[in-house]
């Protein structure tokens, strides 16, 4: 959005892909999409530091690059809203981060859910 915009924008993501819990076919697909769009990436590039700069924000990356800009926006990770959907009342298994546990089928725990 923010590119579409006239920003300038870089996403630095310390995974190798932007959508790595995803089919690598279909991660890069979406890498090539942004990246038509203008969109920078550093992928497999983790952050050192973060200080004010000039008139905005300095990033420091590990391996000693640096990326100069008005805004920052952190995105720290995701999150499932599992907590008070009453999975445990219906015999539906979450795993250890919230997420609803399936099969390859999308079947959870629950018959017929």
């Amino acid at each position: 959005m923010f590119r579409r915009f006239g920003s300038e924008v870089t996403i630095v993501d310390s995974a190798d892909h932007l959508m790595s819990r995803e089919d690598p076919d279909i991660s890069a697909q979406i890498e090539a999409v942004f990246e038509k769009e203008g969109i920078r990436l550093r992928l497999g590039t983790k952050v050192g530091s973060v200080s004010k700069g000039g008139n905005g924000v300095l990033v420091q990356l590990e391996g000693g690059d640096q990326i100069g800009g008005s805004h920052l926006l952190v995105a720290t990770g995701r999150r499932p809203n599992t907590d008070d959907l009453g999975c445990e009342a219906a015999g539906i298994e979450l795993d250890k981060h919230g997420f609803i546990v399936i099969d390859d089928q999308y079947r959870t725990s629950a018959p017929g859910v």
